[in-house]
């Protein structure tokens, strides 16, 4: 299965890179730019394409939806192509110039292509190293409540035809016979992470759980470190010892990317907060001095196409670059009165007007958006603080959140990085934005009330979520702390009167050790052990990954759900799905009823049949109403994984919290009348309905 897994995250990352990659070249972006930053634009391609097959009843294949996605990119670049014939090509800046390393074999090696190979070989080795030997198993996957939306719309993309955001149901197949649990109805949900993994599941004939995997590895291995690369590149422009350092710290923080990756799971953040450095990138290019109107058009147009791709990821990484960029834009603000040639008190009048003014219009549309009816469900879901305002602040200082442990040499980079910023006029907006983000921190793990409404309400007011926030706020600073002490190491090397190329082997060593030190897992010596902060990371994801550990779906239960796929065939099976059945029908085929948590028990959203069959099935044999309704879905089986277990402790999806609600089902036993075992071990039942006169 290890060759089917890469395999379908090979295909994964071009399904993501490739489509937006030729639509921004075709603009007429630099290979670097289009590279990182492709794949924001790719999610919007995919999102229009496949909401207008959807709307117009056009069934798309994977392969089908990504050749849509690349095709006005190589339109594009034909016209380009076509324009430019027979003239002399006019190069554009940008805000960047190549920056010679080294030569080879007569060649110039410069900084964008040495930085892009060290970006993604750090990238490959890290996701390789930490995300895929904590998984056991291609297709293990983390037994948590949102597990159940990802991965049974995973199943229900893949070979439907339907990619698109409103198309996504898990019941389907019910409802197009009318036999579906609950009421559906056409509703937004962003599923462009879902859709990539389906593409990708559809393509090499993956079971959903290593494709969800090997999309996660995907975007770990190549889009996330692209988006960096090219985020160091435009804020660090010939500076390669900090570009260079950017490659050891994009990935060091615990909270993003890797506790996305198992709190939740929040996959479709995950893949939305990807796509935050390369969007962060173009909007920082576009504010650069110096560049031509149509450079600087460019820039921002492309900005905004990857910007509008977080309505089909996750509409709060939209905010994220919001909050990253707004530092930026009050810093050039102040700015202004210089280009207008103001000199004097005037100018420093000028700054300070010009910044003012621009931060509360930053805060009025901030708080406008705060009390939209739109986003009303979202700003007002409330995560309790889990913290006192004190133990928060110590946690931001440190850089203490949960499953990432205390990353106090992080910390320090951290500090080292943001003071480094202050002392440069055009870097300082990187330190003000870090500052907020660990605000923000506090005010969400720290406190209650209409101030964390107000400051962290779009990303549901969760902790985790902001302390992803500061992972992306933290890259940048981090990067150049890491580059002031490969100075220093420089520097002390140039006092032992070492040759340049020594004093490059001193920077490259201490790279190379803070990197050890930043990744180092946990020590064992003897009967010592010594955690680190990455080793929790990584403990953290071979936990939740442990197929063998107790837990809502056991390795028994799943060997018994293959069974039940084998004599059930397509007989549709109903199920308790507190019992861990819900991950049954996307991990294992089987025909399952109740494929959802929550909804399915709703009082407005439940079926009349559905509530028959979960408050009366045991009656099936002497109620005309519960014979109706097993008649009118057209169930064959049902089935039990606890039978007589009041609660599973060891379950991750609250089992059981509604038993009054599955009492038919549960109170079914070998000798209720109008069912025949015909599978059971131990705890486990699968029953035939028998037909009723």
């Amino acid at each position: 299965m290890w060759p089917t897994f890469f395999l379908a995250a090979l295909t994964a990352a071009a399904y993501a890179a490739a489509p937006g990659c030729l639509a921004l070249a075709a603009m007429g972006l630099p290979p670097l730019v289009a590279l990182g930053a492709g794949t924001g634009c790719t999610f919007l391609l995919y999102g229009v394409i496949s909401l207008a097959c959807s709307v117009a009843g056009v069934p798309l294949s994977a392969v089908g939806l990504f050749a849509l996605g690349c095709a006005p990119g190589i339109v594009g670049l034909a016209a380009r192509g076509l324009a430019r014939k027979g003239r002399r090509g006019r190069k554009r800046a940008f805000g960047f110039e190549p920056t010679p390393l080294f030569s080879l074999r007569s060649r110039t090696v410069g900084l964008a292509g040495v930085s892009l190979a060290a970006y993604v070989a750090a990238g490959v080795v890290l996701a390789t190293g930490v995300f895929v030997l904590s998984l056991d198993g291609p297709g293990s996957f983390v037994q948590k409540w949102d597990n159940v939306t990802h991965l049974n719309l995973i199943a229900a993309f893949a070979g439907s035809g339907d990619f698109s955001l409103l198309g996504g149901s898990v019941y389907e197949d019910l409802a197009a016979q009318g036999a579906a649990p609950v009421q559906e109805s056409f509703s937004y949900y962003p599923s462009g992470w879902h859709a990539l993994a389906a593409m990708a599941a559809e393509t090499v004939g993956a079971p959903t759980t290593l494709a969800a995997n090997a999309a996660n590895y995907a975007l770990l291995a190549f889009v996330l470190p692209l988006g960096c690369c090219l985020l160091a590149n435009a804020l660090f422009p010939k500076r390669p010892v900090v570009v260079l350092a950017g490659a050891a710290a994009m990935l060091a923080f615990g909270p993003f990317p890797w506790t996305l990756l198992t709190w939740g799971p929040l996959y479709s953040n995950f893949a939305a907060f990807c796509t935050v450095p390369g969007a962060v990138a173009l909007f920082a290019l576009g504010l650069q001095d110096g560049l031509c109107r149509n450079a600087r058009a460019l820039l921002f147009s492309a900005f905004a196409l990857t910007a509008a791709s977080c309505v089909f990821t996750q509409p709060n990484a939209l905010f994220t670059e919001a909050f990253l960029l707004a530092p930026l834009c009050v810093g050039r603000a102040c700015d202004i009165p210089a280009a207008l040639d103001w000199h004097g008190r005037q100018a420093r009048i000028g700054a300070a007007g010009f910044g003012v003014g621009t931060a509360f219009v930053i805060c009025g549309i901030w708080t406008a958006l705060v009390f939209a009816p739109p986003l009303a469900s979202v700003v007002s879901y409330e995560w309790p603080a889990t913290l006192s305002l004190s133990e928060a602040a110590a946690a931001a200082a440190t850089l203490s959140f949960p499953g990432s442990g205390t990353a106090l040499l992080l910390a320090a980079l951290c500090l080292v990085g943001a003071m480094c910023a202050l002392r440069e006029r055009r870097l300082r907006w990187l330190a003000v934005s870090y500052a907020l983000a660990l605000v923000f921190y506090v005010v969400s793990a720290g406190t209650d009330g209409a101030l964390k409404t107000v400051l962290c309400g779009f990303w549901y007011s969760d902790a985790y979520r902001i302390a992803g926030l500061v992972a992306l706020a933290g890259f940048p600073v981090a990067s150049l702390g890491l580059a002031a002490c490969a100075r220093f190491a420089m520097r002390a090397a140039e006092r032992l009167h070492a040759s340049p190329r020594g004093r490059a082997a001193a920077a490259a060593a201490t790279l190379a050790a803070a990197a050890a030190l930043l990744y180092c897992p946990n020590v064992s010596l003897g009967p010592l052990s010594v955690p680190t902060p990455f080793g929790e990371v990584a403990g953290t994801l071979s936990w939740w990954n442990d197929a063998s550990r107790p837990d809502s779906l056991d390795a028994d239960e799943r060997a018994f759900l293959q069974q039940v796929q084998l004599v059930a065939g397509d007989g549709l099976v109903v199920n308790q799905p507190y019992d861990g059945s819900v991950f049954g029908a996307s991990t294992t085929g089987v025909n399952l009823y109740f494929r959802s948590l929550g909804d399915v028990t709703s009082p407005d959203g439940a079926s009349a049949d559905s509530l028959v069959i979960r408050e009366r099935l045991d009656e099936l044999a002497e109620s005309p109403d519960v014979q109706r309704a097993v008649d009118s879905i057209g169930a064959s089986y049902v089935l039990q994984l606890d039978q007589g277990k009041p609660q599973n402790p060891d379950s991750n999806i609250e089992l059981y919290e509604h038993d009054e609600d599955w009492k038919g089902i549960d109170a079914i036993t070998d000798d209720t009348p109008g069912f025949e075992a015909v599978l059971a071990e131990g705890d486990r039942r699968l029953y035939r309905i028998l037909p009723q006169e």
